[in-house]
């Protein structure tokens, strides 16, 4: 998560590629959306030169995931010829960016950093990285949409080995101390 000093979150901005994470990428903005009474957009990417196709099935594959939601969702066409470039121009209009986490760091990416990486360190909203387990993965046709009346608790969502509970920090920057 990157904080960039919004207190509420109004506008959604949640970009998705197929992959392990896209199902819990959308549930999540969702019920975020839900909970901050905010607006939801779903950014669709389409370089200049992609041909019909591919640029109707990329289309189509939003429309699919906008679906699974509960609120009321639209489309963000990123018209450009760089992906990151073109989210970070939109980004600013956003109150927070969900998208999925990198995939594990290659060699490279250690040293230059991953695309995710470069969009969060130059957009200008907050930033919210969701990845699954190498274990798990989440299936995008086995998403609910989830009711008003339903809490949310994150902790259901979250494997016990992965929680530690630090009760005696009081700031977030204490938290992250070495």
């Amino acid at each position: 998560f990157k904080d960039a000093g919004i207190r509420y979150f109004r506008q959604i901005l949640v970009y998705v590629k197929p992959g392990p994470h896209d199902a819990m990428v959308v549930q999540v903005a969702d019920r975020l959306a839900k909970a901050n009474d905010a607006e939801l957009n779903f950014a669709c990417f389409l370089p200049y030169d992609m041909p019909t196709q591919v640029s109707q099935a990329r289309a189509d594959y939003v429309d699919q995931l906008r679906q699974h939601c509960s609120v009321t969702t639209r489309t963000v066409v990123l018209e450009d010829d760089n992906l990151e470039t073109a989210i970070i121009k939109v980004a600013g209009a956003f109150d927070l960016l969900v998208m999925g986490g990198p995939p594990d760091r290659a060699f490279r990416a250690r040293f230059f950093g991953t695309m995710e990486d470069k969009i969060t360190r130059e957009s200008a909203c907050s930033v919210l990285w969701l990845k699954t387990s190498r274990k798990q993965g989440h299936d995008v046709s086995g998403l609910k949409t989830v009711d008003a009346e339903e809490s949310f608790r994150l902790k259901d969502y979250l494997r016990d080995d992965c929680v530690v509970v630090c009760s005696d920090i009081t700031r977030k920057e204490q938290l992250f101390k070495g």
